[in-house]
Order: structure tokens, then sequence, then C-alpha cells
């Protein structure tokens, strides 16, 4: 027995060295490679975060648009002034495909702009 029951038991778990991952099977010798694949986060020197795909949240439901959901849209109602020009500022609106196809998307738009404060109150009735 040249092999100490100790040394076996500190060879048990995971052994980290550049990347790679050596899991040791059992108490045997036995071990397999494994490549770790540290998690990537897209910034720049600054910290702002540069992803190439950043997933959207509709804003009538909260649900995640997919990059699948090809009925989706993004609407950008732009501000203006008292004059009725445009200012360089705007309030965007995302539709899933969800809501489009359960013909929602009216009364949405109209409730998100509602609480946004671009429209008045249109489910009262004129006096």
């Amino acid at each position: 027995m040249g092999r100490d029951m100790g040394a076996n038991k500190t060879m048990l778990g995971v052994e980290s060295k550049r990347g790679w991952s050596r899991a040791v099977l059992g108490s045997h010798i036995k071990s397999q490679l494994v490549r770790r694949h540290p998690k990537k986060i897209m910034e720049n020197d600054q910290g702002v975060l540069v992803d190439l795909y950043v997933p959207r949240k509709c804003s009538a439901t909260n649900r995640l648009i997919t990059s699948k959901d090809h009925a989706s849209v993004q609407i950008s109602v732009v501000d203006v002034d008292a004059n009725g020009r445009a200012l360089n500022t705007s309030t965007t609106f995302a539709l899933c495909g969800q809501v489009r196809s359960q013909g929602e998307s009216d009364d949405s738009i109209n409730r998100l702009a509602t609480k946004a404060g671009l429209l008045r109150n249109v489910w009262s009735y004129q006096k």
C-alpha cells in the first residue's frame, strides 16, 4: 500500500489550472479534463455594458421579447414643445408579438401613454 487514504481524499474535488478543470472521480485516481468557460461580460474600460444583443421587455406585459419574436414592435413617441416642434427627447414603448396578435396593442399604447403623461384619459366621455 504505497498510497495513503488521506492522499486520495485530497485529490477529490476540482482542481483548476489555466481554464481547465480536473474532476477526480470517486476515491480512484481516474480523472476527466473538463473545459470551464468563465462568464464573460462585455464591458469597455469605463465599465459600461456593450453587449451586441440586449433583450427588451414588453412595456405592456413585462415579458421578455426574444430575438425570434418577429411580430414585436418598438414605438418611439417624440416629446414636443408648446409650438409643436420636436425636442431631442422621446419615450419608447416596446410591444411583444403576443399583445399584437391579441389585438391589445392600441389599448396598451393608450394605457402606457396616459401613465407616462403623454395622453389624457381616453376612457372618459366628452362633456
